[in-house]
C-alpha cells in the first residue's frame, strides 16, 4: 500500500477502489492498535508495571540509557 502513496501526488489521482483500500487498511491498523491497548490495560500485571514505572520515574529511581548500556 505504501507504493500507492508514493505513486500518487494527490487524492484526486486515486480511483475510488484505491481510496477504499487505503481507508480499509487504516481502519484495520487502528482497530488492531486499539485492541492491543484494551488487552494490555485489562491485565492487572501490566497495569501494576505501568504504575511502578511511573512512580520510579517521578522519584528518579531509574537508570538512564547511558547507565544501562555503558555509553
Amino acid at each position: 500500500m505504501k507504493d500507492l502513496y508514493m505513486k500518487t501526488k494527490k487524492i484526486g489521482d486515486l480511483t475510488i477502489d484505491q481510496l477504499k483500500m487505503i481507508i480499509d487498511e487504516v481502519i484495520k491498523e487502528n482497530m488492531g492498535d486499539m485492541l492491543e491497548n484494551l488487552e494490555a490495560v485489562s491485565s492487572p500485571k501490566f497495569v501494576r508495571s505501568i504504575e511502578r514505572s511511573r512512580k520510579e520515574y517521578k522519584t528518579k529511581k531509574f537508570k538512564d540509557f547511558k547507565e544501562v548500556f555503558n555509553v
